[in-house]
């Protein structure tokens, strides 16, 4: 059966919080597409960093809000936590034994720069490596709504606060 999270998460990071327990990586869990073909350049660059994280070339089926959007928050999130990485919110192979002393207190997209962060303080490293991703094939992307975008803003905030408060 399906392993399960101490907290609901949503269906692209039950495989992290999952892994994260485990140690093992977890398959099924994904809201876009992805073949073996797409992971080629992360696996590649294993050990070559703590984290390879992966930086978008395009944005396939991005309206003009949402791409407007990825580009800001990158930003938004190096003028915050001192972190500038072109994409922080893509896929990412991060070291397991970096994730297994991570405690987290975010959800949804600002999770995944917290681990980022939080990654860097402890002293990882990170290398950046293009890919191309699909246009999804099905569902809905969130990240477009109103809702979304304000709950990721408030999130982030809330983890510049605490981070701040932890005298970083």
């Amino acid at each position: 059966g399906r392993p399960r999270a101490r907290r609901r998460v949503a269906p692209r990071h039950q495989a992290l919080a999952a892994s994260r327990r485990s140690a093992r990586p977890m398959k099924g869990y994904t809201d876009m597409p992805c073949g073996a073909d797409d992971l080629r350049p992360y696996l590649e660059r294993i050990g070559a960093a703590d984290v390879i994280v992966g930086r978008r070339r395009a944005r396939p089926g991005y309206t003009p809000l949402m791409k407007a959007a990825s580009w800001v928050y990158p930003k938004l999130v190096g003028l915050l936590f001192g972190l500038h990485l072109h994409d922080v919110n893509w896929i990412c192979l991060y070291r397991t034994r970096h994730l297994a002393q991570l405690r987290l207190t975010q959800q949804g997209i600002p999770m995944l720069t917290e681990i980022l962060v939080r990654i860097r303080d402890a002293g990882g490293t990170f290398l950046e490596v293009p890919v191309d991703p699909r246009a999804r094939e099905a569902g809905v992307a969130s990240a477009g709504r109103l809702r979304v975008r304000i709950r990721t803003f408030t999130g982030l905030v809330q983890l510049w606060r605490e981070w701040r408060r932890e005298g970083r």
